[in-house]
């Protein structure tokens, strides 16, 4: 079992800090919680007013300009430049992803296969690059691993086309897979971003967080960071 301890990001605006959540925190499913709950949980956790998002699998992507802007709004991705702005996506089996620009813009990012697919992890890019980021390095957070992620032949091929090999694993029962992971790592390197840090549990395997697809849980952890003036 592997809870991850908090991140410090230094910047040339200040410290992004980060914290993957585990089941130890609590749930954070905002469907569960209801939006009110929802919010005092996030703040909770972050010691300020946290923007988390109505996640639906897209490629939509909000900027963040002051405390609480953009609470609920259907989106999958949320990227801001501002002191003590929370940020946060809660997320089952799909990748919680952190953008942080060594300029100071920083991001948050819902990425499942199909939101993948879309392209958030680019709009996300996008989004910091008009905040004045350019130079990114990425964090990957708790997830479901080839090991646990039985994928249909179809639509493994067509990311095989897309990615390339590295992208098609195995589960543990031998079955054909999506490495979420390595799709994660292949979108980030296309787009320029060479740094990302992996070292989180597969949520599939590990009890310490839920999983959607291996156990049919509803509850939620996630991913929530904001910055601190240096």
């Amino acid at each position: 079992m592997a809870v991850l301890a908090p991140l410090s990001v230094p910047t040339a605006a200040g410290v992004v800090h980060a914290r993957f959540t585990s089941r130890g925190d609590g749930d954070l499913s905002a469907d569960r919680l209801g939006p009110g709950a929802a919010s005092r949980r996030w703040a909770a956790l972050a010691g300020r007013p946290v923007t988390w998002l109505d996640q639906r699998h897209t490629d939509a992507v909000v900027t963040v300009g002051l405390a609480g802007e953009h609470v609920g709004a259907v989106a999958d991705g949320a990227a801001t430049d501002v002191d003590d702005v929370g940020l946060a996506v809660w997320v089952g089996d799909c990748a919680p992803v952190l953008l942080v620009a060594a300029e100071g813009p920083f991001a948050v990012v819902h990425a499942g296969w199909r939101g993948l697919a879309a392209g958030v992890i680019e709009r996300s890019l996008v989004a910091l690059h008009r905040l004045g980021g350019r130079q990114v390095a990425a964090w990957l957070g708790p997830c479901i691993r080839s090991c646990c992620y039985e994928f249909g032949a179809e639509d493994l091929a067509a990311w095989r086309a897309r990615l390339g090999g590295t992208v098609v694993g195995r589960t543990a029962w031998g079955s054909d897979a999506l490495d979420v992971p390595a799709a994660v790592a292949e979108v980030l390197r296309i787009a320029g971003v060479t740094r990302l840090t992996d070292a989180a549990p597969c949520t599939g395997c590990d009890p310490d967080y839920w999983s959607h697809r291996r156990r049919a849980e509803p509850e939620r952890q996630g991913l929530v960071a904001w910055r601190r003036a240096s």
